[in-house]
């Protein structure tokens, strides 16, 4: 006898929760035109990378050079890259690749990215830092790019990079690494 009064209190809450899973995602989008900031990975890319959310994004991508500086643009993300002494080409190639690979795929705003590898060291503090290399990668000669895998030589990372983006080697990375 009190069944049917229990039955249609259950359908009712059912189907308000489902409307309400239902507006969600019109209220995120409607939330993040507003100005609220997007985790920069989420679901794959389209993903507005801003000042707010470099940090977050730039922490979860496996670098082993440590960066000095980064300046993000409507469309354009410059790193500069700190190159210890120690550093063999092997690591400087793997984490140029691993940064267009990791942004280009996290992002949709991003249409370039900028990468210079400095040389700080003491000798050349003063003046700010000596240019080693530098990389200009656009999203439209990168599009499917696949993550790095752990078996793949540093000659093919270095190859795919110089066939879709334009990279500079200066006379000092010449010197500390003959082609």
């Amino acid at each position: 006898m009190h069944v049917i009064p229990r039955l249609l209190v259950a359908g009712v809450l059912s189907a308000a929760i489902a409307l309400s899973l239902a507006f969600l995602p019109e209220l995120q989008r409607t939330w993040l035109s507003a100005g609220g900031a997007a985790p920069a990975f989420g679901s794959a890319g389209g993903r507005q990378l801003t000042e707010r959310n470099v940090v977050d994004m730039l922490v979860q991508v496996p670098l082993q050079l440590r960066i000095r500086k980064v300046e993000v643009t409507s469309s354009t993300l410059s790193v500069d890259l700190n190159l210890p002494r120690s550093a063999d080409e092997e690591v400087v190639i793997r984490d140029l690749y691993t940064i267009t690979q990791k942004v280009f795929a996290a992002t949709g705003n991003i249409s370039d990215i900028m990468v210079r590898v400095m040389d700080y060291s003491t000798a050349s503090r003063s003046s700010g830092g000596k240019m080693l290399l530098f990389l200009d990668a656009s999203r439209e000669k990168g599009k499917n790019m696949a993550p790095p895998g752990e078996h793949e030589t540093t000659a093919v990372l270095e190859q795919y990079l110089r066939q879709h983006f334009e990279i500079t080697y200066t006379d000092k990375w010449k010197e500390r690494y003959p082609l």
